[in-house]
């Protein structure tokens, strides 16, 4: 652990210190950073080992209408899947609201996605316009390991992560069947997804993709795109 951050710090009285200072190195970290998938890493990663109190730290994603799926985390296997009827983390994603949960035993519905669970904190990431994207879930094997400090640390981590996420950056692979043929694109119905993004119907995103497509496409018979959209609409 870095010297100016000691996990010790997390189980005595300076817990507000100690994510003042996680808080700090993340920023650090993501300055200019756009991609989604990294920023979640790096936040799970950097929480994780930042706090004795922690056991798992992970985000989970809205990828389809009232379902989430399991993002970058640290600790044990997640659940795969969570649909936003069952569980902390579903009860996070429904309300909007964090949910506090010092025994998980006593919270209806928990799923146990591990044993040893003992306390739960899940916080949703939301856009600025009120959009869910994901929720930020941390799981502790003691009883009432969380408080309102985490919850208060936890919460503008997210609102920040929220605002960083609106802008990011998608990678849409083309696959061979669709290169040097403008007519696939120009065909295109209904909103282009990919990994749980949503590009608009308008002519001119399928136009744009048109264009790079013609214009890369005939380099490979795969070929990685960057497509930056601001904003992007989370499905």
């Amino acid at each position: 652990m870095p010297a100016t951050a000691p996990r010790e710090m997390a189980a005595s009285d300076h817990r507000a210190a100690a994510y003042e200072s996680a808080r700090e190195r993340i920023d650090a970290l993501l300055d200019s950073e756009d991609d989604w998938v990294a920023a979640m890493a790096t936040v799970a990663c950097e929480l994780h080992h930042h706090f004795e109190h922690y056991d798992w730290t992970g985000f989970y994603r809205v990828v389809a209408p009232q379902l989430l799926k399991v993002g970058p985390y640290q600790g044990g296997h997640g659940c795969l899947s969570i649909p936003f009827d069952r569980g902390v983390c579903g009860a996070a994603a429904r309300s909007g609201q964090t949910q506090l949960v010092p025994d998980v035993e006593a919270f209806p519905d928990h799923i146990a996605c591990s044993s040893s669970t003992r306390s739960e904190i899940v916080v949703p990431v939301a856009a600025p316009d009120g959009r869910l994207l994901a929720v930020l879930d941390v799981d502790s094997d003691r009883l009432a390991a969380f408080d309102e400090t985490d919850q208060e640390h936890l919460e503008a981590l997210c609102q920040t992560l929220g605002e960083q996420l609106n802008t990011s950056t998608v990678t849409l692979i083309l696959s061979r069947a669709w290169i040097g043929k403008p007519s696939r694109f120009a065909s295109l119905r209904g909103d282009v997804r990919l990994d749980g993004w949503m590009f608009g119907r308008s002519p001119s995103t399928r136009s744009y993709l048109q264009t790079i497509g013609l214009r890369r496409g005939r380099e490979t018979n795969r070929r990685k795109l960057q497509i930056f959209s601001k904003p992007l609409t989370a499905q």
